[in-house]
């Protein structure tokens, strides 16, 4: 027999012993091959998995990575698939799942429910049947597809590694919901990883990645135990709090510190999937990082042109000009635009583009934003303006970075 096949057989036998855990192997066209799945639920199970669209949303995640995804859908069901890769294709996909990750309120799961269109049967009977499937707590779900990524693959994927996606139609609000504990103990792994990593926020250290085997929020108590989606919130929340005082460590003022970190806290707040909130975490540190290390860089300038790049950087996503900066620091023009010139061979305006440059690359790296609301957030006149002057400080396009940059961080199959 297969090695893999037989690896897969024995993960099968070893899921019987958490109820209604079902393994599926499907075709790379979403056709079921097998599945230890009873066939009298196969029915309900498979068309809701195609019902809450996620093929579609997966299949486009496994173009250049075979990292495994976590699918979270309606009525909080959740998915892990993994691609299993034969001669650098993808030649199937394996899919856990559903289970719940939490438990619903009545009123919650009608809603859900009614955003879909059971064609094969009814509202009623998939109520009936989901009362079937595992609750699981997250992290214990998650080690779940550990193993099984480990059955197809000789590396050890780190919880982190896993990419969350979640169906955008569905806005299940955690409020209601019933006890859900997802807090494992916190091992002194963890610990010394989340240590490590605020070392590298005091030191501005842009080589980051190196240091650090994989980013992951730290785990800082039961905070919320009636609902993943806020627990989540809060330990990110916690994150970023621990990071900005990190920053005010290694230089950044206060002020820019906290301000940072309540803008990311406020994207926390107002984020809606649990796919949301795990998509802030890294790019707040990599901001934190790259600011503290231009904190670094300035030390070499006097007060007044210091004073200036710190106006820049904290008014980074403002119309900036050389006329703002200087109504802003204080300084007559004459004096701060020769000063400027003299210690850092650049003229303001020339700097300012190379700022507002520098930030879209990390936006354009750390996050999923257009370019063109890339370029809004920056302020530019337009997104050709933008792309004009990203052409002129980088020599491409902010399109052609983002490939340069994407395919440099993808895992090869």
């Amino acid at each position: 027999m297969d090695p893999v096949q037989e690896k897969l057989n024995w993960f099968m036998e070893m899921t019987e012993c958490a109820d209604g855990l079902f393994l599926w192997d499907y075709t790379t066209s979403w056709d079921i091959r097998s599945s230890n799945c009873p066939e009298d639920k196969a029915v309900y199970w498979s068309h809701l998995f195609r019902v809450v669209g996620g093929p579609e949303q997966v299949s486009p995640l496994f173009a250049h990575s075979r990292k495994p995804v976590l699918f979270n859908a309606a009525v909080d069901l959740s998915w892990i698939i993994v691609p299993a890769v034969e001669k650098h294709t993808i030649a199937r996909y394996l899919v856990l799942g559903p289970v719940f990750l939490s438990s619903m309120s009545q009123q919650e799961l009608d809603k859900a429910l009614d955003s879909y269109d059971f064609a094969t049967s009814s509202k009623y009977e998939y109520k009936t049947h989901l009362e079937d499937l595992p609750s699981i707590q997250y992290p214990a779900f998650l080690l779940y597809g550990k193993m099984l990524n480990r059955c197809l693959y000789p590396e050890v994927v780190d919880l982190m590694d896993f990419r969350i996606v979640s169906a955008k139609n569905v806005r299940v609000r955690p409020e209601n919901r019933l006890s859900s504990e997802i807090v494992l103990d916190s091992s002194e792994g963890r610990a010394d990883i989340e240590d490590l990593l605020l070392q590298q926020i005091r030191q501005g250290n842009p080589n980051f990645r190196n240091a650090i085997p994989a980013l992951q929020l730290g785990q800082y108590g039961e905070m919320a135990p009636q609902s993943t989606l806020r627990q989540l919130k809060d330990e990110c929340i916690v994150a970023i709090t621990l990071s900005s005082r990190a920053a005010m460590d290694g230089g950044l003022s206060r002020q820019q510190a906290l301000g940072v970190g309540d803008s990311y806290i406020r994207q926390v707040e107002s984020a809606d999937t649990i796919e949301e909130v795990m998509g802030i975490y890294e790019p707040m540190v990599s901001d934190f990082i790259r600011r503290v290390h231009n904190k670094h860089l300035q030390q070499q300038y006097s007060v007044p042109i210091r004073n200036c790049m710190d106006y820049m950087e904290q008014h980074i996503t403002e119309p900036l000009t050389v006329r703002s900066v200087v109504e802003g620091t204080g300084y007559t023009g004459y004096y701060i635009s020769n000063l400027f010139r003299r210690e850092t061979g650049k003229s303001l305006g020339e700097y300012i583009n190379e700022r507002k440059v520098e930030y879209a690359k990390h936006l354009l790296l750390e996050t999923g934003d257009s370019v063109g609301a890339i370029s809004k957030q920056l302020n530019f006149s337009s997104a050709s303006h933008f792309t004009a002057v990203f052409r002129q400080v980088t020599g491409m396009t902010p399109s052609a970075f983002r490939e340069a940059g994407s395919a440099g961080e993808q895992s090869s199959p």
